[in-house]
């Protein structure tokens, strides 16, 4: 609120998620990512939905709004590609299965490090 900046350093990503604004990211001494924190949570992060449902789960096969899709008795969980939103799913299968719950999940900090840390270079 004065102006002034406070420099973290720190190995717990889930510290930094709670408490930074920006974020620079280094890895054996080269940076990996940086700016501000909802920009690269998004930017870099998975799109994951859990959807409880009644009805035929076979209904969510083959849709082309989902890159991975794992099923069990009476929910599934997805990863959603970009470009496709909760409100899009919704208007899919409202009228196919009866939704129950829906919550959806994104990416933290430490999962984005971990994925850039491991040797991915298609993130850019």
């Amino acid at each position: 609120e004065e102006g002034k900046a406070i420099m973290l350093s720190t190995h717990m990503m889930d510290a930094a998620e709670k408490l930074c604004d920006d974020i620079l990211m280094i890895n054996k001494g080269n940076k990996v990512i940086d700016g501000k924190l909802d920009d690269i949570l998004s930017r870099h992060g998975k799109k994951s939905v859990h959807i409880d449902f009644n009805g035929n789960g076979k209904a969510f096969d083959n849709d082309e709004m989902f890159s991975k899709i794992n099923h069990y008795p009476n929910y599934i969980e997805a990863e959603l590609k970009d470009g496709f939103t909760t409100s899009d799913l919704l208007k899919q299968y409202v009228s196919q299965v009866e939704i129950t719950g829906l919550q959806t999940m994104r990416s933290s900090l430490n999962e984005i490090f971990i994925s850039f840390a491991g040797g991915e270079n298609d993130h850019e």
